[in-house]
């Protein structure tokens, strides 16, 4: 449906055209398993090495970190309030806003701008790199509203690193699965299929509600599945 929409469109679409694909997007039933997923825009388009689309033809619903909110925080976070442009991307927060109302269940739109901004600072007051603030913030508030969160990005970031560090599994609300991708064979990318996802999102949430901070290594050479934390 959506890449239907799209490939209708021989040239960028305005307000307009956004708003009618919206309507008829939040219309479509919302099923299957709801993953998150969070990382640079590259990552969660072309160098994918497929696994996104492959979990969404086994039936998966897919809520991606959309592209616009993400460049929109990038400029709101370093721009000067008083330039004539900040106007422009208040606009834009308020056009957001109704496509993500439009969208219906399908929409990945924060609905609170101002908490992402808010969890931004509290955890990453002063980082510039990868657009990390909105990452982190991001991932957390989809969290909120998806089985599991993935999290993409180029293999040996720097930026995801930090975000790491930072205690972005802890702050999620979902199990976080951590990509590392370089838009070549990975198996452990792979392996993220429906059974063992809901198999590894079975095992965190045993964790959790008995109370243990560890969780059992798997086979994963890169870390991009939940590794063992110290209790």
């Amino acid at each position: 449906m959506r890449a239907g929409i799209a490939a209708a469109w021989d040239t960028l679409p305005g307000w307009a055209q956004l708003h009618k694909a919206a309507v008829e997007i939040g219309r479509c039933p919302a099923t299957g398993r709801r993953f998150a997923t969070v990382g640079t825009p590259l990552c969660l388009t072309e160098l994918d090495s497929g696994v996104l689309s492959t979990l969404e033809a086994e039936g998966s619903q897919l809520l991606r970190a959309p592209l616009s909110e993400a460049l929109w925080f990038l400029w709101k976070d370093n721009m000067d309030a008083n330039k004539p442009c900040a106007k422009w991307l208040e606009q834009m927060a308020q056009e957001m806003q109704t496509i993500g109302a439009e969208l219906g269940a399908h929409s990945t739109f924060a609905q609170d701008t101002a908490a992402l901004f808010e969890t931004a600072d509290t955890i990453l007051p002063h980082f510039a790199g990868g657009n990390g603030r909105y990452r982190y913030a991001k991932a957390v508030e989809l969290s909120g509203r998806a089985d599991a969160v993935l999290t993409l990005a180029p293999r040996y970031e720097n930026a995801a690193t930090i975000l790491d560090m930072r205690g972005l599994r802890d702050a999620c609300k979902a199990p976080l699965f951590q990509l590392s991708l370089d838009n070549d064979w990975d198996e452990t990318a792979w392996s993220l299929s429906p059974s063992r996802c809901a198999s590894r999102m079975r095992s965190t949430k045993k964790c959790r509600s008995t109370g243990r901070s560890r969780l059992s290594r798997i086979t994963n050479p890169r870390g991009c599945f939940p590794r063992s934390r110290a209790s």
